[in-house]
């Protein structure tokens, strides 16, 4: 679990490179300054297998992707839940 963490951005997770999320809950994390990416924020590739991913958030305006933000790699998710994320664009993901 990755729960209660704050950061300027990418609240739980936040990375330049490969991340895998399996049977994993990342939950409850704020994005409070650039905002993006409440619970997860990468630059490259992500992975989520079994996994939850709620209640995370963007505190200011312009932030983007509540529950994950991800730029330029590629996002799997599966058999995941994505529920109750906030952010001013992409609320779940963006």
């Amino acid at each position: 679990s990755i729960a209660n963490n704050i950061a300027d951005r990418g609240g739980g997770v936040g990375g330049y490179s490969y991340v895998e999320l399996r049977n994993s809950i990342v939950e409850d994390n704020l994005a409070a300054g650039h905002t993006h990416g409440g619970g997860i924020l990468n630059y490259k590739t992500i992975n989520i297998y079994f996994s939850i991913i709620r209640r995370n958030k963007g505190l200011n305006n312009g932030g983007e992707g509540g529950g994950i933000c991800q730029y330029y790699g590629f996002l799997r998710i599966e058999d995941s839940e994505i529920s109750d994320n906030s952010n001013y664009r992409g609320g779940g993901i963006y």
